[in-house]
């Protein structure tokens, strides 16, 4: 429960610089706008985005619901059973995020 608590504030503030660096990454890659929808790459980079989106989703209900409610109750059975099944798809998803993103790199090469 602890590491939770800990990865979650670490979490966030990594959770902006990444979004930075891949707005920084999109504007030197594609040309216009219109490769978002045109190309492979930009495509990629929605469905990328669709799936870091989810992320977020599941991370900000971790931030904000589970979090305060393990440190109220870091024993409730049912918040920990939570708590693995929400980290569980977050990993899944965001082992995902970071397969499609060594494509992204390897094809903007």
């Amino acid at each position: 429960v602890g590491l939770v608590v800990r990865f979650s504030s670490v979490a966030t503030v990594s959770l902006g610089a990444v979004v930075i660096a891949g707005v920084v990454m999109a504007v030197a890659v594609l040309d216009t706008v219109g490769e978002l929808t045109s190309t492979q790459w930009g495509q990629t980079l929605l469905l990328k985005t669709a799936a870091v989106g989810v992320a977020m989703a599941i991370g900000a209900f971790n931030h904000f619901r589970l979090r305060p409610a393990l440190e109220a109750d870091p024993t409730d059975a049912d918040l920990l059973r939570t708590a693995r099944s929400a980290l569980t798809s977050e990993a899944i998803i965001l082992g995902f995020v970071v397969v499609v993103t060594a494509w992204l790199v390897a094809a903007a090469s």
